[in-house]
């Protein structure tokens, strides 16, 4: 396999801002709504100024977090071990045995789907690391790797 930290396709990009941009529609119903129970019901205008705080501030967050994420959020498989940098907020670093893994779990979503990804979720014992949404034939291409990997036996035990 490789060696260097790699991101996911440019495609998870455009899912993770598809994705925000959804989860802002939600976000800005909740907002009208609460605007709404605060004119309806009189209350003090610091509330008001409170929502639309919240809301300025989810609009920032929801715009920036995908590019951000992208950027940040890389992984590699090497011969041996699937590792995982994720460096938005606080560095965090997962690294995980290839020979310890339980199971592997592929997961998509209908707007993953639509843009050909899924997620590869690595499972073992104590631990669950996730890839970032990659091609559907590059989660293959890592299972293949890891159950090849997985049939040759136990190394340490």
């Amino acid at each position: 396999m490789d060696d260097s930290m790699k991101k996911g396709p440019i495609t998870t990009k455009k899912y993770m801002i598809q994705s925000q941009c959804l989860h802002l529609l939600i976000d800005v119903w909740f907002v009208v709504g609460f605007l709404f129970l605060a004119i309806y019901f009189h209350w003090p205008i610091v509330w008001l100024y409170v929502i639309g705080g919240l809301a300025l501030l989810d609009i920032a967050i929801r715009t920036v977090y995908p590019l951000i994420a992208y950027h940040f959020y890389t992984y590699r498989v090497s011969e041996s071990m699937i590792e995982i940098r994720h460096n938005i907020w606080f560095k965090q670093y997962d690294a995980v045995k290839i020979e310890r893994i339980q199971y592997l779990e592929s997961v998509s979503n209908p707007l993953s789907k639509r843009h050909a990804l899924k997620q590869l979720r690595v499972i073992t014992a104590g631990h669950e690391i996730a890839l970032p949404y990659l091609k559907v034939t590059e989660i293959e291409r890592i299972e293949q790797h890891c159950m090849s990997h997985l049939v040759r036996g136990e190394d340490d035990v």
